[in-house]
């Protein structure tokens, strides 16, 4: 089955000004990870997708995809939406392909997806349930075309189970309930397995994937998402020929993009029905393209930073009087809002549960990269090693995992090797900078021994 290209997303205005403040209200509150309202700019990693799972349709072997990126980059709405996509194509047809959406978390490696995986492909190999379109028809009266096991951040129960299965169910009885309806033998199954970099290598981790990968037993198309180091991760477990071509990374919006994703969230968020009262729709159209030029400016596309920017441009007109939520004091409260968030989403980044010197070590690097314009794997663990008093293999892990977080950057030169480069993170150079010159004015020793070493900013006085 091939699929149509994905349609613009008809997204319900509120019908009152009491639903959109409410709203804004879930909205300034929503989770991390939660799926976007508005989803926009991926049509080329949609249709990568969509291509790949034609070629197993078509015979293809060895289709294993990674879709990796730093945090924040909408690695999880891709895979979401790519699901979503399966299940609206599927409906139209009677053999279409489904979707299992799975979450690798460190809490819940011993039932990790992975393994799940396998019990899918050993039953679509002996399975002799009945036809497709007979069971289409049941499930699409019940929306269950595309089954989202969920996690929670402990990676223990299942956010919802359909068809009646409770939280205490096992999630291989889970699968089991949905598969003696289900597969056929004709049926193309996408798995898309999130956070993939968390998977564990072990010789049964090993095994699996190589079944996988080869598509002996069933049309699967595994779908990998994860952090910059997740096609290692892969080849460590035994992919050693996974290709280039068969991963894509997840970059920021391009400008257009992100604009057009802000303006349709506003239009979501009913901000023009709570702001009408106070003004004409000349006067709306002015502060709403302020405020999305705004939130465009400080996100540089960089899908998280939309979204707190967003979430801040609510916070802001909810906590503004009806005739007072199109000032320009809203627009400024905003802007500080998303600064503030931003720091906070930087900090959580860069501190993590390292020591203040750790955080302040990785600072350093990233204004040393700038200083020197590029700095090979082996001079930032020098560095590293150097500013941290740690030996190479400490300062390795540490830059790993810098780099995994997109706090400093990597690639790999055909000619130079392996390089660092600054922050693939929109303005967290700014932050670091910022950081490290506060560490000096408070006199913090570590960051003063690196500053006199190599000059990185002038001494605050």
């Amino acid at each position: 089955m091939r699929l149509e290209p994905m349609k613009k997303q008809r997204l319900s205005k509120p019908a009152s000004t009491q639903e959109a403040l409410e709203r804004m209200r879930q909205y300034k509150r929503r989770a991390d990870r939660s799926p976007p309202p508005v989803f926009g700019g991926r049509r080329e990693q949609l249709d990568w997708l969509s291509e790949r799972m034609i070629a197993v349709q078509e015979g293809a072997l060895g289709m294993t995809s990674v879709v990796y990126g730093v945090p924040g980059m909408g690695k999880t709405a891709l895979g979401q939406t790519f699901a979503d996509q399966l299940e609206r194509g599927g409906q139209a047809g009677t053999n279409g392909p489904c979707a299992f959406c799975a979450k690798v978390t460190p809490d819940a490696l011993d039932t990790a997806p992975i393994e799940l995986m396998h019990e899918i492909t050993r039953s679509l190999a002996s399975s002799g349930w009945g036809k497709m379109g007979a069971v289409r028809e049941r499930l699409e009266k019940m929306g269950d075309i595309a089954l989202l096991l969920k996690y929670d951040k402990a990676g223990q129960e299942l956010f919802d189970r359909p068809k009646g299965l409770n939280v205490e169910t096992p999630m291989q009885d889970c699968l089991r309930a949905y598969a003696q309806d289900l597969w056929g033998e004709d049926v193309t199954v996408v798995l898309i397995v999130d956070e993939m970099q968390n998977c564990p290598v072990t010789d049964r981790t090993r095994a699996i994937i190589g079944t996988l990968h080869g598509g002996e037993q069933a049309q699967v198309l595994p779908v990998c998402l994860g952090l910059p180091n997740t096609k290692a991760k892969l080849r460590a477990m035994g992919l050693s020929g996974l290709s280039d071509s068969a991963a894509m990374e997840v970059n920021c919006l391009a400008e257009q993009s992100a604009r057009t994703v802000i303006d349709d969230t506003i239009v979501w968020l009913g901000m023009e029905q709570a702001a009408r009262g106070a003004a004409t729709a000349q006067a709306w159209e002015n502060w709403r393209r302020r405020l999305a030029d705004g939130i465009a400016e400080r996100s540089c596309g960089f899908p998280q930073h939309i979204t707190l920017g967003l979430m801040g441009a609510c916070e802001a007109m909810l906590a503004a009087p009806e005739q007072d939520r199109m000032s320009e004091e809203v627009l400024e409260t905003a802007s500080r809002i998303h600064e503030r968030k931003k720091n906070a989403y930087y900090g959580e980044l860069v501190h993590g549960d390292e020591t203040e010197s750790h955080a302040l070590a990785l600072a350093a690097l990233a204004l040393r990269i700038e200083q020197t314009g590029d700095m090979s794997n082996d001079e930032a663990q020098g560095f590293l090693a150097m500013a941290q008093d740690m030996d190479m293999g400490r300062s390795a892990a540490l830059l790993s995992e810098a780099q995994r977080k997109g706090i400093v950057g990597a690639f790999e030169d055909p000619d130079e090797g392996p390089l660092c480069l600054p922050p693939p993170i929109p303005t967290m150079s700014g932050y670091l900078r910022k950081r490290f010159a506060s560490a000096l004015r408070r006199g913090h020793l570590g960051a003063r021994k690196v500053n006199d070493e190599y000059g990185l900013l002038e001494q605050a006085t």
